[in-house]
């Protein structure tokens, strides 16, 4: 929730949400959708160094956490 009052103040975390605010500007998707799109990629290759269990939970909690970022975004 806290990334999402951040993105809605005109800030960011990371160069993953700079890029994804830039994208979701011109396109349907949501600035949410581009940060889960870009994890997905991160953590897909982190199953060779730590493991499918330890990428599957990363996963699902980036899934949980982009959607809580949505909701706070269209909230404000």
């Amino acid at each position: 929730m806290g990334v999402g009052i951040i993105i809605c103040f005109g800030g960011s975390i990371d160069g993953t949400e700079v890029v994804a605010i830039l994208l979701s500007g011109r396109t349907r998707f949501s600035i949410g959708q581009y940060v889960m799109l870009f994890n997905f990629f991160i953590f897909g290759s982190a199953i060779f160094v730590l493991g499918i269990k330890e990428a599957i939970y990363s996963l699902a909690t980036y899934f949980v956490a982009y959607n809580i970022m949505d909701l706070t975004i269209k909230s404000y």
